[in-house]
Protein backbone atom coordinates (compact mmCIF):
# COMPACT_ATOMS: atom_id res chain seq x y z
CA UNK A 1 0.00 0.00 0.00
CA UNK A 2 0.88 3.36 -0.63
CA UNK A 3 1.66 5.67 2.10
CA UNK A 4 1.54 9.07 2.21
CA UNK A 5 2.00 10.62 5.45
CA UNK A 6 2.43 7.53 6.85
CA UNK A 7 5.53 7.71 9.09
CA UNK A 8 6.82 4.02 10.85
CA UNK A 9 9.54 2.68 13.10
CA UNK A 10 10.91 -0.53 12.10
CA UNK A 11 8.76 -3.56 13.90
CA UNK A 12 5.89 -1.54 14.80
CA UNK A 13 2.21 -3.09 13.81
CA UNK A 14 -0.69 -1.62 12.44
CA UNK A 15 -4.07 -2.90 12.48
CA UNK A 16 -6.39 -3.91 9.76
CA UNK A 17 -10.10 -4.05 9.07
CA UNK A 18 -11.87 -5.57 5.87
CA UNK A 19 -15.75 -3.89 5.58
CA UNK A 20 -16.34 -6.34 3.58
CA UNK A 21 -15.67 -9.24 6.49
CA UNK A 22 -16.29 -7.85 9.16
CA UNK A 23 -17.55 -3.73 10.62
CA UNK A 24 -16.22 -4.37 13.83
CA UNK A 25 -12.99 -7.00 13.95
CA UNK A 26 -9.55 -5.36 13.67
CA UNK A 27 -6.24 -7.79 13.34
CA UNK A 28 -2.94 -6.88 14.20
CA UNK A 29 -0.21 -7.30 11.86
CA UNK A 30 3.52 -5.93 11.71
CA UNK A 31 4.72 -4.12 9.52
CA UNK A 32 7.47 -5.68 6.76
CA UNK A 33 8.27 -2.82 4.87
CA UNK A 34 11.60 -0.46 5.86
CA UNK A 35 10.85 3.41 6.99
CA UNK A 36 12.70 3.88 3.68
CA UNK A 37 10.65 2.54 1.20
CA UNK A 38 7.92 4.30 -0.50
CA UNK A 39 4.79 2.16 0.51
CA UNK A 40 4.43 0.02 3.46
CA UNK A 41 3.51 -4.14 3.53
CA UNK A 42 2.23 -6.88 5.97
CA UNK A 43 3.04 -10.48 5.49
CA UNK A 44 -0.21 -12.65 6.56
CA UNK A 45 -0.29 -16.36 7.14
CA UNK A 46 -4.16 -17.45 6.10
CA UNK A 47 -4.55 -19.60 9.26
CA UNK A 48 -7.61 -18.91 10.81
CA UNK A 49 -11.47 -17.77 9.47
CA UNK A 50 -10.82 -14.30 9.30
CA UNK A 51 -7.32 -14.48 7.38
CA UNK A 52 -8.52 -17.42 5.22
CA UNK A 53 -11.80 -14.97 4.04
CA UNK A 54 -9.45 -12.32 3.58
CA UNK A 55 -7.48 -14.40 1.24
CA UNK A 56 -10.45 -15.39 -0.17
CA UNK A 57 -11.70 -12.03 -1.04
CA UNK A 58 -8.79 -10.39 -2.27
CA UNK A 59 -8.33 -13.60 -4.82
CA UNK A 60 -5.44 -15.34 -3.31
CA UNK A 61 -4.88 -18.62 -5.23
CA UNK A 62 -7.45 -17.61 -8.26
CA UNK A 63 -6.20 -18.03 -11.58
CA UNK A 64 -9.36 -15.19 -12.35
CA UNK A 65 -7.89 -11.88 -13.78
CA UNK A 66 -10.52 -9.70 -12.03
CA UNK A 67 -8.50 -9.47 -9.16
CA UNK A 68 -5.61 -8.18 -10.89
CA UNK A 69 -7.82 -4.53 -11.10
CA UNK A 70 -7.51 -2.75 -7.86
CA UNK A 71 -11.31 -1.50 -8.28
CA UNK A 72 -12.29 -5.03 -7.97
CA UNK A 73 -10.20 -5.97 -4.27
CA UNK A 74 -11.93 -5.34 -1.13
CA UNK A 75 -11.65 -1.64 0.54
CA UNK A 76 -9.16 -2.34 3.70
CA UNK A 77 -9.22 0.34 6.55
CA UNK A 78 -5.48 0.31 8.38
CA UNK A 79 -4.78 1.94 11.84
CA UNK A 80 -1.70 2.70 13.40
CA UNK A 81 1.38 2.21 13.28
CA UNK A 82 1.77 1.14 16.83
CA UNK A 83 5.17 0.68 19.32
CA UNK A 84 7.54 -1.58 18.60
CA UNK A 85 9.62 -3.72 21.15
CA UNK A 86 12.27 -3.95 18.50
CA UNK A 87 13.75 -0.16 17.85
CA UNK A 88 16.38 -0.43 20.70
CA UNK A 89 18.66 -2.53 18.22
CA UNK A 90 19.85 0.42 16.51
CA UNK A 91 21.26 1.38 19.77
CA UNK A 92 24.03 -1.42 19.99
CA UNK A 93 26.77 -1.90 17.28
CA UNK A 94 25.78 -5.84 17.31
CA UNK A 95 22.33 -7.01 17.42
CA UNK A 96 21.09 -10.85 17.20
CA UNK A 97 17.60 -11.44 15.76
CA UNK A 98 16.35 -14.84 16.48
CA UNK A 99 12.77 -16.09 15.06
CA UNK A 100 10.86 -18.73 13.20
CA UNK A 101 7.54 -19.18 10.68
CA UNK A 102 5.73 -15.97 11.10
CA UNK A 103 7.69 -14.74 13.68
CA UNK A 104 10.16 -13.22 11.50
CA UNK A 105 7.58 -10.59 10.25
CA UNK A 106 9.13 -8.55 12.84
CA UNK A 107 12.65 -8.76 11.89
CA UNK A 108 11.70 -8.31 8.60
CA UNK A 109 12.07 -4.15 8.55
CA UNK A 110 14.66 -4.18 10.37
CA UNK A 111 16.57 -5.91 8.59
CA UNK A 112 15.58 -3.80 5.54
CA UNK A 113 16.49 -0.91 7.56
CA UNK A 114 19.96 -2.25 7.97
CA UNK A 115 20.77 -3.20 4.61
Amino acid sequence: MKKPGFAMLPGQYIFIKCPKLSNLQWHPFTLTSSPDEDFFSVHIRTVGDWTQALAKACGANSEDEIYMMPSKLPKIAVDGPFGTASIDIFKYQVGMCVAAGIGVTPFASILKSIW
